[in-house]
């Protein structure tokens, strides 16, 4: 209790006493009730302060006894930083893999759950032959893993509902193939990168609406890894 408080109380004990000893018991009653209204909202008052200050601080891990936030924070390095300005030097669409994993890196919070996709590369219908001007994103994503060796990913293949499931899941998974083979033809270790291909399951779209068909057709990119 804080020595203001400490005052109040006093003063409140000595006027409650020198108005029961007068009889004034209208006069004690008052004087109770406004001290206990202001003592009550200095109580609240600390309270509040007190639960400020516990919620500002960041919860801490149970298992490693770190904050939260630094599980996922990391210092940009020299090198990081160098090349990431290599990345910014090329022309990255807006958008486009290459420019979600640069900023990914360029932010140093690395949630390794995050999910990219491939938003420009496309297909010869139910098939696993790239259409012309498909492949731009998959350089880049050689490019960014080039520039961070240690960087490990999964690729995953989905597809709509269009066709017999089986053969679906079998032109998923050639696909992830082959950007898999491009990726490490560009100088990537095979060992950094694993694919898996779906087909039909797993749906993010409504396969009844082109909408929902052209979003369920997918590629997405998790990082496993990105330093030593």
């Amino acid at each position: 209790m804080s020595y203001f408080t400490n005052i109040i109380l006093f003063s409140f004990v000595i006027g409650v006493f020198r108005n029961i000893h007068r009889m004034n018991f209208v006069r004690s009653y008052k004087l109770i009730l406004c001290v206990g209204i202001l003592l009550g909202g200095i109580s609240f008052n600390a309270c509040k302060k007190k639960s400020a200050e516990s919620t500002a601080k960041l919860p801490i891990d149970p298992v490693t006894g770190v904050d939260d936030a630094s599980l996922y924070t990391h210092k940009l390095s020299d090198e990081t930083q160098k090349a990431i300005l290599q990345l910014e030097a090329d022309s990255m669409i807006v958008g486009n893999l290459g420019e979600q994993l640069k900023n990914f890196i360029k932010d140093g919070v690395y949630d390794y759950g995050q999910i990219f996709k491939f938003v420009e590369v496309r297909w010869k219908d139910n098939s696993a032959e790239l259409l012309p001007n498909s492949r731009k994103e998959i350089d880049e994503l050689a490019k960014v893993m080039i520039l961070f060796p240690a960087m490990r990913i999964k690729m995953e293949s989905y597809t709509d509902n269009q066709g017999n499931l089986a053969q679906l899941e079998k032109i998923s998974q050639k696909r992830v193939d082959l950007i898999k083979k491009e990726i490490v033809s560009a100088g990537v270790e095979e060992e950094r990168i694993s694919v898996k291909g779906f087909g039909s399951k797993y749906p993010v779209g409504d396969n009844k609406i082109m909408e929902g068909r052209l979003i369920n057709n997918r590629i997405e990119i998790t990082i496993l890894k990105l330093f030593k």
